[in-house]
C-alpha cells in the first residue's frame, strides 16, 4: 500500500477575523508543528511542503498564511504585527494540542516571540534566520553585514521579482514552483485591487515599544537556529538564544 504523504492529509480552512480571512492548512495532532513564513505573498504550506511531506501522520501540522499573503484575504484595514500575532495565537490555541513546536522563518520569528509568551504548551522552537531586533534596528558593521545591507539598498523592485523567481525555481521542483509563483502573483494582484487603506505596518519603531523591548524565548525552551556562519554571534545574544540552543549553519 502506498504511504500517504502528510501534504495530502492537510485540510485547508478559512477563518474570518476582524482584520480579514486567514487561510490555514491543518492536520490535527497532540503534538503540533506550527509553520510561520517570512514576509512576502507566499503560501506557507506550499513553501514548507518539502518539509511537511516527510512528517509522520501522528504529528499535527498548522501552516498559516498571513493576511495579504498566500491564499488569505486582503486585510480590511491597516494593522500592527502585534494585532495579527494575537489572531494567529488564537488560531493555534483553537487546535487544542498538548505540545507545540514553532518553525519560523525571518519575520515569522517576531510573530513567534509574541505568540510564545502566551502558549504554555510550547516545547520547542526552530528558527530559519528569524528576524532579530538588532538586525532591524542596529545591524553590526562588518564586511559580511555591510555587503548584505548594500545589496538590499541597491536592488530594484523588478530585480527583487527576478531574484525571488530564480530562487523559487532553483529550490523547488517545477510543478511546486509553478504553484508557489502563481499563488504569490494572485495574492499581490488582490492586494493591488484593494483600494482601501490596509496592510501590515512595518515601521520599525514598533520594535522599541514595550511589547518587544524585553521579549525573549523562555530559557528552557529547546531551540534549533539555522543561520549563516557570520551571524552566529548575533544570535548568541539574541531574543532566540536559550540554554538549550543548537546551531545549524547554511549558506545562500
Amino acid at each position: 500500500m502506498k504511504k500517504l504523504l502528510m501534504i495530502s492529509l492537510l485540510h485547508d480552512k478559512y477563518i474570518n477575523t476582524s482584520l480579514g480571512t486567514f487561510k490555514i492548512s491543518v492536520w490535527n495532532g497532540n503534538t503540533l508543528l506550527v509553520f510561520l513564513n517570512g514576509y512576502g505573498p507566499y503560501d506557507t504550506a506550499q513553501i514548507f511542503q518539502p518539509i511537511i511531506q516527510s512528517i509522520p501522520k501522528e504529528i499535527g501540522i498548522l501552516a498559516i498564511d498571513y493576511l495579504d499573503s498566500g491564499l488569505s484575504s486582503s486585510s480590511t484595514k491597516p494593522f500592527l504585527l502585534t494585532d495579527e500575532a494575537n489572531l494567529v495565537m488564537q488560531i493555534i490555541q483553537e487546535q487544542n494540542s498538548q505540545k507545540i513546536i514553532i518553525i519560523a522563518h525571518s519575520l515569522g520569528g517576531l510573530y513567534a516571540l509574541l505568540i510564545a509568551q502566551n502558549i504554555d504548551q510550547l516545547v520547542g522552537f526552530i528558527g530559519i534566520e528569524p528576524a532579530t531586533r538588532e538586525i532591524l534596528l542596529n545591524p553590526p558593521h562588518t564586511p559580511a553585514y555591510d555587503r548584505d545591507a548594500k545589496e538590499d539598498a541597491e536592488i530594484t523592485e523588478n530585480e527583487i521579482m527576478d531574484l525571488m523567481h530564480n530562487r523559487i525555481y532553483h529550490a523547488f521542483p517545477k510543478d511546486l514552483a509553478d504553484k508557489i509563483w502563481i499563488t504569490s502573483l494572485d495574492s499581490e494582484k488582490r492586494n493591488r485591487q484593494n483600494k482601501q487603506p490596509h496592510g501590515l505596518n512595518l515601521e520599525l519603531n514598533i520594535l522599541d515599544g514595550p511589547e518587544f523591548l524585553n521579549l525573549k524565548l523562555k530559557q528552557m525552551i529547546p531551540t534549533i537556529l539555522f543561520v549563516r556562519p557570520y551571524r552566529i554571534n548575533e544570535y548568541n545574544h539574541s531574543e532566540y538564544h536559550t540554554k538549550k540552543n543548537v546551531y545549524r549553519s547554511f549558506r545562500k
